[in-house]
This record gives structure tokens, sequence and C-alpha cells, in this order.
């Protein structure tokens, strides 16, 4: 049986907000195929005060990561309908911040990309987000140490951009 890169890579996420101070983390049960309905908005909740984060982890090899598909009803390129929904209304809540922990496999970069982001991009046209496009959006590179193939990553950058992006600019 294969090993699931993108459920190793979530493995990692969850390990490092464990080591987050004051920190605690839910991991959503996933069915990883919508199995009888099962469709969770994302992979974690994080919860460390005064700010809850609703994460969704995607890795991806190459440049990008699909955000646009010619069928808007099953979902939208590697994004679920049901994701880009409740991750979209949720980051509208202030003292939450909802996104997409991309790892970009072949380029060893990690970004935190708030869901309104993401939809202000495809909403201007763009059909995916390129690891170039963290330097053209509000986000945040998430530091850490690379092990052999995953990284140890440092969520103490996370958390400050998500306390200011949590307060929606107030």
């Amino acid at each position: 049986m294969s090993v699931n890169r993108g459920k190793q890579f979530e493995d990692k996420i969850k390990e490092a907000f464990e080591k987050l101070p004051g920190a605690h983390i839910k991991r959503l049960y996933d069915t990883m195929n919508g199995y009888e309905g099962v469709h969770n908005d994302c992979d974690f909740y994080v919860y460390k005060l005064p700010i809850l984060a609703c994460i969704e982890c995607k890795s991806v090899h190459g440049n990008t990561l699909s955000i646009h598909s010619n069928n808007p009803k099953k979902q939208y390129g590697n994004i679920s309908n049901n994701q880009w929904k409740e991750l979209l209304e949720a980051d509208k809540i202030l003292g939450v911040v909802a996104g997409f922990m991309i790892w970009f496999i072949d380029k060893d970069v990690t970004v935190f990309v708030p869901a309104t982001e993401m939809a202000r991009l495809k909403d201007n046209g763009k059909k995916s987000f390129s690891y170039k496009d963290f330097n053209k959006v509000c986000c945040c590179v998430i530091p850490g140490k690379k092990k052999r193939v995953f990284w140890e990553y440092d969520m103490q950058s996370f958390y400050r951009f998500a306390l200011i992006w949590a307060n929606k600019g107030d």
C-alpha cells in the first residue's frame, strides 16, 4: 500500500501546531472520498486565544494549485465547492482566519493563503495559484527546517499573521 504524501503533510502540520504554546488543534475526520455525505470544510480547527484558524491542507507537485474547473458544480480544481463555500464564510468572521496551507513539494515552499485572498485571485480570472503568487497576495510563508522529505514547521509566523488577518484590519 502506498503512502499518501498529502496525509503525511497534514500530520506534519498537526505536529507543528501541537508545539505552539497554548494552541488546541482538532483534526477533522476525512473519508477522502465524501463517503455517505461527509464533506468537511477543512482538515483542522486550531484555536489559540484570541483566534480560530480553519485550515485546509493541500500538497502539490509542480508550480501550481488549480483553483478553476470547467465543472463548477463538482469542484474548483483542487478545491471542493464545500471547501470554497465554508472557508469563505468563516474567513469573513472577526476573530477567524480560514484558508489553505499549501505545500509546493517540488519548490520546497509552504504558504498559508486566506480563503478570501484565494477567491480574489479566482474572481480576477486566475485559474491556478502559483508558488510565485505568494508575493502578490496577502499570505504567510511558513518557515521550517527541512528533513529528508518533510519539514518541521515553526507556526509562530503563522500565528502572528493570523492575529492580524483575523482582526480584519481593525
